[in-house]
């Protein structure tokens, strides 16, 4: 039994440095003005209370476009709505940009990502929802009893709500595009 004790506390001794060294995630707040100047805020952010925190990772992608008024991520892609063409830009992971017609329209005013990975688009004039697949097909999915979609708002199940204008309004709009009136809000 004294053998068994000595081995063991033997074993305990081996193995400490190595349970010591395993160790955990380390985490690390800089906060304050010094923390600051001493940095570079390089894929940084810097909160309201002055924490440095990740931040977002940019690039540029040319996008052949006089103007975007929308924006959203969807399967992967960033989604793009454009005006004074009313075009669809897909900009893929890869920085690739490919251009989807919306045909007659103006302006793309809002965009909501589907579950497919596919948007919807709310382009103007005539306050119509389009519905643009994965693969780039285009269909009507809603028209709406209003003059511009201002903004989509999806549930993550297919269904939007929509903020409207002239009249001032939120809509909804199931999975299928039936529509339907929630509230006024008593402002053009």
């Amino acid at each position: 039994m004294r053998h068994l004790a000595t081995h063991l506390l033997l074993l305990a001794l081996i193995l400490a440095p190595a349970v010591a060294l395993a160790g955990g995630n380390t985490v690390h707040t800089l906060a304050g003005p010094e923390a600051f100047g001493q940095g570079e805020l390089d894929a940084l952010t810097l909160d309201a209370e002055g924490i440095l925190r990740p931040g977002p990772a940019f690039d540029a992608a040319p996008l052949d476009a006089p103007t975007a008024w929308a924006a959203t991520r969807s399967g992967g892609d960033l989604w793009i709505g454009t005006g004074n063409t009313g075009d669809v830009l897909r900009v893929k992971p890869d920085g690739r940009v490919e251009r989807i017609e919306t045909n007659d329209a103006l302006m793309v005013t809002a965009l909501a990502a589907l579950p497919d990975g596919g948007v919807v688009a709310a382009v103007f004039p005539g306050a119509r929802l389009l519905r643009v697949s994965p693969e780039g097909v285009v269909t009507t999915h809603a028209t709406l009893p209003v003059e511009h979609v201002w903004a989509l708002v999806p549930d993550g199940r297919g269904a939007l709500t929509a903020a409207t204008g002239v009249p001032g309004a939120v809509y909804t709009v199931d999975p299928f595009g039936a529509v339907r009136r929630v509230c006024e809000v008593g402002d053009d």
